[in-house]
């Protein structure tokens, strides 16, 4: 091995024990409000209240949502600005 191979993985040796591991967990933002419209795998659910209305349109639904209707109460997770409808509320 070279001598320049050699500093190259020095440098990299040095860069790796300055890195930290990114925090992931602010990243997810968990937002609870009420189905307004459902069209096949996206749905209308506002954020809002009923004074001041948030509806967002087109969010989309995982696989153990199926059963969602209007009116009912989900829990919307939006990751790096993308939203899924992950849990229905009782």
């Amino acid at each position: 091995m070279d001598s320049d191979t050699a500093y190259m993985r020095y440098l990299g040796r040095k860069v790796k024990r300055t890195m930290k591991a990114p925090d992931t967990n602010g990243f997810v933002k968990r937002r609870i409000g009420k189905v307004k419209s459902v069209s096949g795998n996206t749905v209308t659910v506002d954020f809002g209240s009923t004074s001041t209305p948030m509806p967002v349109a087109g969010l989309r639904i995982v696989k153990s949502c199926s059963s969602i209707k209007a009116d009912d109460s989900v829990v919307v997770d939006t990751v790096d600005h993308i939203s899924i409808v992950t849990a229905i509320l009782a």
